[in-house]
């Protein structure tokens, strides 16, 4: 593909984003107004039932979802072999240029755009474990439907890593949670105490999972709420999903116990293009 061809295809790709994200706008705008007066003392699960309700449907049966929805039996998964670093990557990429991932699961394809300008370290440590072969294998060992994906941890248990932390880039985290925020206001009518209305992570977009300030490493999640409600801009976000969102819709449809995934959706590879 030349680069004239890619970037059409981003920027049409780009066309379906915005108009997807017009129509998710215009369908919460109904229910919004009464979730953001609860908001702050509901779960992220309340705020998904609610907008069901308001909808007059009942609430699907999760089950019954699953199988209509879920993964198939993972087959042909490299074994996990990935390598433990005694520091972080040295910056290799350019911050000036487009760097896209298309992600080979067990379950399709999801492909994301990095963003190497607003975020050049969580992207470069990115591509950095992708071009090693760290993710290969890898599972989405954590699933919340309404909420987000979680996966790159070799050990399948939330604790592993690359044996490295490197530090939060919350710029773009920041401006999405605000716009967010302003969103939901921007539907509600009448008078609403601004501070009773949270923000939030759009849907469908990647950032670094952490186990406090400054501690990413290769845990990654993929946002699958409308938006992924959270208690702040606390985790770096580093790109988002062009293609491949019924992958994550079928991903978040797993068996779980708990928040654990039964039977891990997994990653065959991650090829990074570089334009």
């Amino acid at each position: 593909m030349s680069k004239r061809q890619h970037q059409r295809q981003m920027e049409r790709a780009r066309a379906k984003r915005r108009a997807d994200k017009f129509d998710r706008r215009r369908r919460r705008s109904r229910w919004v107004a009464i979730a953001a007066v609860v908001a702050l003392a509901l779960s992220v699960f309340a705020v998904a039932l609610l907008s069901i309700m308001d909808r007059g449907q009942e609430p699907p049966n999760p089950d019954e979802q699953a199988a209509a929805e879920s993964c198939p039996r993972p087959e042909d998964v490299p074994e996990v072999d990935a390598e433990e670093y005694d520091e972080p990557p040295e910056m290799a990429i350019d911050p000036e240029a487009t760097y896209v991932a298309t992600m080979d699961t067990t379950c399709g394809t999801i492909v994301l755009e990095l963003d190497a300008a607003g975020t050049p370290m969580a992207t470069n440590n990115f591509v950095f474990l992708a071009r090693e072969g760290f993710y290969d294998g890898v599972g989405f060992h954590r699933v919340i439907a309404d909420f987000m994906i979680q996966g790159g941890d070799p050990e399948g248990t939330g604790a592993g890593g690359p044996g490295y932390s490197f530090e939060d880039e919350l710029g773009p985290a920041e401006e999405a949670f605000e716009q967010s925020r302003q969103e939901l206001l921007d539907d509600i009518e009448g008078d609403v105490d601004p501070d009773m209305v949270p923000g939030g992570y759009p849907r469908g977009v990647v950032a670094m999972a952490n186990s406090g300030p400054d501690t990413n490493g290769s845990q990654f999640f993929i946002t699958h709420g409308d938006p992924a409600m959270l208690p702040g801009p606390d985790y770096t976000l580093f790109g988002e999903v062009i293609e491949g969102m019924d992958v994550v819709d079928r991903v978040a449809a797993a068996e779980t116990e708990g928040d654990q995934a039964v039977e891990p959706v997994r990653i065959r590879s991650i090829e990074i293009d570089e334009s």
